[in-house]
């Protein structure tokens, strides 16, 4: 059986996120570290129709943090959003 997420394929998922695989994990540890909220944008949406809860960032925020419960939504709220995020992809 096809792994589903959401009512999608797992590999029509897999097109409608974007992964910074490029993000430095000792500098995003360093940037949550200094930082009150996350600060940085390594994992994003191509689209603004899923609620991701508080959020990729402010999950990986919590974990650079040693933080086991999970951040608020308000957290995610102060991440600057990427560009594409606003691009609607049917």
């Amino acid at each position: 059986m096809e792994e589903r997420v959401g009512g999608w394929s797992f590999e029509h998922y897999k097109s409608r996120i974007n992964i910074d695989f490029n993000a430095d994990p000792a500098e995003l540890r360093r940037q949550s570290q200094a930082a009150d909220y996350a600060t940085f944008n390594a994992i994003w949406t191509r689209w603004t129709c899923v609620d991701w809860g508080a959020g990729p960032n402010a999950i990986l925020y919590s974990h650079f943090r040693g933080e086991t419960t999970q951040p608020s939504k308000d957290q995610n709220r102060k991440i600057p959003a990427p560009q594409h995020i606003c691009n609607h992809v049917p």
